[in-house]
């Protein structure tokens, strides 16, 4: 079993700096969560443990860590993907897909996706020849491919998913042919507190956004490769999703796109 990859800790400066914060460091930590900032919220909690030991930081922590025990193996991250779409494999919109299946007939296009139920019924429905559909890791996958094998890479709400964003960065960059476009779109999540933050807690214990994306660090970390765009898409506020008292600073999208060397 291979260790649990490192993440980018991005603490929102706008969420913790506003002039309205949560007063205390369990409440910090929880709008960090709230934000998928999961190692942000295992930062203040370690800190404030290490500053002034609380039992509560200790035992917050490993219950935070338990959500991110999908992340020690493919097979485990494999397995939570292929329970959660199993039960909701009903809800999909297949007609759509029909729709826009048929709108480029010239391209070859692969998709690539973790759960064999998916996999399955995306076969099943698939009537255009120009389309494939492969099972696994992205990083698996890609790596059976020869290098510059790709003109265009999409990405739509994966990245807050994926054990090792690093890992799977390189490994589409790796298979886009020179000058080719990798975009990909990803979470916005500002957050602001304006009264006691509730505990989160995760669907079924298991933390599917790993990770939080920020306007500052996707430009560090893309912001040098060719042709670096970065649009921001604002979304609807979902407000059932949220306590009462957390508000949207910026809610929607980063849209972000970038060429191969």
């Amino acid at each position: 079993m291979s260790t649990r990859p490192r993440r980018a800790s991005e603490t929102s400066s706008s969420a913790l700096q506003s002039s309205i914060v949560p007063a205390s460091v369990l409440e910090r930590a929880e709008l960090e969560l709230w934000r998928d900032n999961i190692d942000g919220a295992l930062e203040l909690l370690t800190q404030a443990h290490a500053q002034a030991p609380d039992p509560r930081y200790a035992a917050r922590v490993e219950e935070i860590r338990s959500w991110l025990r999908h992340l020690d193996s493919r097979e485990a991250y494999a397995a939570v993907y292929e329970a959660f779409y199993r039960r909701i494999k009903g809800r999909f919109d297949w007609k759509r897909l029909e729709r826009d299946g048929h709108r480029f007939p010239s391209m070859q296009v692969t998709a690539i996706e973790v759960s064999a139920t998916n996999v399955g019924l995306a076969r099943r429905m698939n009537r255009f020849r120009n389309v494939t559909f492969e099972h696994g890791l992205i990083e698996d996958v890609i790596g059976q491919t020869p290098p510059g094998s790709f003109d265009l890479i999409y990405s739509f709400a994966v990245l807050e998913h994926v054990r090792d964003l690093e890992i799977t960065i390189a490994a589409l960059l790796r298979v886009l042919r020179p000058g080719g476009r990798f975009c990909f779109v990803v979470p916005m999540n500002e957050l602001i507190a304006v009264g006691p933050v509730p505990a989160f807690e995760p669907s079924d214990g298991v933390a599917g956004h790993v990770r939080v994306f920020t306007e500052a660090g996707l430009r560090r970390r893309f912001g040098h490769l060719p042709e670096f765009a970065l649009t921001k898409v604002p979304g609807r506020w979902r407000a059932e999703r949220y306590p009462a008292t957390i508000k949207p600073l910026e809610f929607g999208a980063f849209f972000v796109a970038v060429s191969a060397r």
